[in-house]
């Protein structure tokens, strides 16, 4: 939709935030790996957590965002 709006800003931003969503799915995978090692098993799963919250805010902010400048 940016595309077509030629909103060339949001368009870029989406792709970022892609990005992100995409690196934490790994990590998320990543995390099968870490439960193994036994201290830094825990802080990575608290890591990965906290890294979710922070990311699904961001997002949802980028949706609302878009929400406003694409209508």
């Amino acid at each position: 939709m940016a595309r077509q709006k030629e909103n060339r800003f949001l368009e870029l931003e989406a792709g970022e935030k892609w990005s992100q969503y995409l690196f934490l799915q790994i990590g998320f995978a990543l995390a099968f790996i870490f439960v193994f090692i036994p201290l830094l098993g825990p802080i990575y799963f608290i890591f990965i957590f906290i890294a979710s919250i922070v990311i699904a805010i961001m997002v949802m902010r980028f949706m609302s965002k878009c929400s406003y400048e694409l209508n």
